[in-house]
């Protein structure tokens, strides 16, 4: 599910939904570009501004979220966890 998709499916409508999805990827982007010195003021003055590009890293498949100390992947794109898929395929009974 996009951002979009999930504002969508809660009542936004359509030209909302469209610019609040630009403007929250926006946010994303930027907190996503800072070193964690940075990330780390922004989540202290303005922990909203990081709660907001948690959730779209939440909802949009393949962003990342900010907690702790580094950024951190909910989802792979294909929603695979790629370590234990990259295991799969070693262990396969077609790769001996």
């Amino acid at each position: 599910m996009s951002f979009k998709s999930y504002l969508l499916n809660v009542g936004v409508v359509d030209t909302r939904a469209f610019a609040l999805q630009g403007a929250v990827r926006s946010l994303h982007n930027a907190v996503a570009c800072m070193d964690l010195n940075q990330r780390a003021i922004l989540d202290k003055h303005c922990p909203e501004l990081v709660a907001a590009a948690n959730r779209f890293g939440q909802l949009d498949s393949g962003s990342a979220i900010f907690e702790g100390t580094q950024p951190t992947f909910l989802r792979t794109f294909d929603d695979r966890d790629p370590f234990t898929h990259a295991m799969q395929l070693v262990a396969s009974p077609a790769n001996n």
